[in-house]
Parts: structure tokens; C-alpha cells; sequence
């Protein structure tokens, strides 16, 4: 009975270390149901060209991050035109908490360096 205890007591520290608190465990779930429409998303993103010279392709990253955004329920989504003609736009988008004492920012580049096909693996297209 004192083996199942501790062992009782040590997996209740382990899951509190592990931070299994309430919002972890939304968020594991909302993960679980979602997976396969996360997934297929991610796999849409990458398949779109990224070349930093390609102003096509880039808009179309753009305009899918913007949708991503604005899915998940970021406010004011912009696309911000480039200082330097043939950059890739940039893309805002705000979130407000009442009471907030602190601004995040993220950032993230959606423009790439051409590749060499004949050097990607078994030679396929990288997108």
C-alpha cells in the first residue's frame, strides 16, 4: 500500500511539474480535435512557393497569413505595402486585452532563398 502512495504522490508532482493545469490541458484537447485541419493548413502554407524574388507567390503567402490571422480572431489584419519596391509585404495584425500592462510583439520572415531542386532530397520540389 506505500508503494502505490508514493508512486500516487509522485505522479501528481510530476503532472504539476509538467504543467498539466487547467489551460494546458484546454489546449492539448482543442490540439487533439484539431490536428489533421492544423496539419492540412501547414501543408496549404508550405506548399505556396516562397521565393524572395517570386512578388507573386509572396503575395499569395500574405494573403493566406492574413487569412490565418483573421481565423483565429486577430483584429485589425493589414497588409502593409514594402519601402523597397519587390520586398514582400508586410503584415499586421493586432490583439487588445483590456487592462494589458505589456505589448508582444512577434515577427516572422515568409520569403525565402531559391533552392537547387537537383540537391532536395530524391530530387522533388521543395514546395
Amino acid at each position: 500500500m506505500k508503494k502505490i502512495s508514493i508512486l500516487s504522490v509522485s505522479l501528481v508532482l510530476l503532472t504539476s511539474l509538467f504543467g498539466q493545469t487547467a489551460e494546458t490541458l484546454r489546449v492539448r484537447e482543442f490540439r487533439k480535435e484539431n490536428e489533421n485541419n492544423i496539419f492540412k493548413e501547414y501543408i496549404s502554407f508550405l506548399s505556396i512557393p516562397n521565393i524572395a524574388a517570386d512578388t507573386m507567390n509572396l503575395q499569395k503567402s500574405a494573403e493566406f497569413i492574413m487569412e490565418m490571422m483573421k481565423k483565429r480572431g486577430i483584429g485589425e489584419v493589414k497588409l502593409l505595402s514594402p519601402i523597397t519596391a519587390g520586398a514582400a509585404p508586410a503584415i499586421y495584425g493586432e490583439v487588445t486585452t483590456p487592462g494589458a500592462k505589456q505589448t508582444l510583439i512577434f515577427y516572422a520572415h515568409y520569403d525565402g532563398q531559391p533552392v537547387n531542386p537537383a540537391e532536395w532530397a530524391k530530387g522533388l520540389d521543395p514546395f
